[in-house]
C-alpha cells in the first residue's frame, strides 16, 4: 500500500509540474489573447453605434477614435516592458482604460442623439436599446476599478485580484442586456 501511494504521489506531482511548465509556456499567449480581446471588443461595438449615429461628425469622431485607440493600443504593446513574455498587468489596465473611455463616450453620445431625436418610443421594445444600456452598465462599472487597479495591485495584490471578479459579474449583466435585446419584439432588428 505504500509503494501504491508513493506512485500515485509522485505521479500527481509530476502532473502538477507538467500543468505549471505548461502554464508558464502558455501564460504569455493567453495574456496577449485577453489583450487582443479588447480591440476585438471596441471594434464590435464601435461599429455597433457606427451604424446607429445618424450625424457624419459623430461618425467620423467614432472611426478617429478608433483609429486612435489602434495607434495607441499598438505602441502600449510594443514598448510593454514585458513585450516578449506577455502583456503587463499596467499596461493592460491602461489600455483598458482607455477603451472604457471611448467605448463610454461613444454610448453616452448615442443616449443623448435618442432622447433628442426619438418622439414616444416605446424602448422597452427596442433591442438597440438594451445592447446600449448593457454597454453604458459595464463601461460605467468597471471603469473605476480600472482607474484603480494599478494603485491596487501595488498595495495589495490579493485584494486587486479578488475584485477582478466584479468582471464576470458586469459581463453578466451585459449578456442578459444582449439576450434581452435578442427577445425583443421590434419591427426593426439589430
Amino acid at each position: 500500500i505504500y509503494m501504491i501511494s508513493l506512485l500515485v504521489d509522485n505521479l500527481l506531482n509530476s502532473i502538477c509540474d507538467y500543468s505549471i511548465s505548461l502554464c508558464q509556456y502558455y501564460l504569455p499567449i493567453v495574456q496577449y489573447t485577453g489583450y487582443l480581446f479588447t480591440m476585438v471588443e471596441l471594434i464590435v461595438f464601435s461599429n455597433f453605434f457606427y451604424c446607429l449615429i445618424s450625424s457624419q461628425k459623430l461618425r467620423k469622431g467614432i472611426l478617429t477614435a478608433n483609429v486612435a485607440f489602434a495607434i495607441y493600443f499598438i505602441y502600449m504593446d510594443i514598448f510593454d516592458m514585458n513585450f516578449y513574455h506577455g502583456v503587463t498587468e499596467a499596461t493592460q489596465s491602461k489600455v483598458y482604460t482607455v477603451e472604457a473611455i471611448v467605448l463610454l463616450s461613444i454610448c453616452l453620445i448615442y443616449f443623448l442623439q435618442l432622447f433628442k431625436e426619438i418622439p414616444y418610443v416605446n424602448l422597452k421594445d427596442e433591442p438597440v436599446f438594451w445592447v446600449s444600456v448593457g454597454v453604458l452598465f459595464f463601461m460605467a462599472c468597471t471603469l473605476p476599478y480600472y482607474l484603480l487597479e494599478n494603485y491596487l495591485y501595488n498595495y495589495n495584490p490579493k485584494f486587486c485580484l479578488a475584485l477582478y471578479s466584479i468582471f464576470d459579474v458586469f459581463y453578466i449583466l451585459l449578456f442578459s442586456m444582449i439576450t434581452r435585446a435578442y427577445l425583443c419584439k421590434s419591427k426593426e432588428g439589430l
